[in-house]
């Protein structure tokens, strides 16, 4: 889907009255090291020249390797929790081990981290959205 796009975006580009691609000479990716056209890069790689910028399939992969190394880093948070709870002996602690691995299956399944509750307590700062600042929105009474 995306390459589809972005093949629609370089062609759009290079079909535009006065735009010519050609004007933009071949970079080398700091990553590949191949010598590539301006079509190859998007425009922030691009301007980031030689040194540093990256091709699209480079920015991809390390994109794609970023992800895996999330999910490999929390299917052994997982198995470490597993053999947590294996290994608790009294009754706090499996309560304590099997909660943690309830809150990393709950993440897994859904997404969302688990949030602590009871902590903290009352206004955060002194134009919290929650309210209990002076007189506005405390009741009829007041000012406002």
């Amino acid at each position: 889907m995306e390459a589809a796009e972005r093949k629609a975006a370089t062609d759009r580009a290079n079909n535009a009255p006065g735009n010519s691609i050609s004007t933009f000479p071949p970079i080398s990716c700091a990553s590949c090291k191949k010598s590539l056209p301006y079509s190859s890069f998007n425009k922030n790689q691009y301007n980031k020249g030689t040194s540093k910028g990256r091709c699209r399939a480079c920015v991809e992969k390390s994109l794609e390797d970023e992800k895996q190394q999330t999910a490999d880093k929390k299917s052994d948070k997982l198995k470490a929790a597993k053999a947590k709870v294996d290994r608790a002996k009294t009754p706090m602690e499996k309560l304590k081990a099997e909660s943690e691995l309830s809150a990393l299956e709950a993440e897994h399944v859904t997404g969302l981290k688990p949030m602590k509750m009871g902590r903290g307590g009352g206004r955060r700062g002194r134009f919290s959205s929650r309210g209990g600042g002076r007189g506005r929105g405390r009741g009829r009474g007041g000012r406002g």
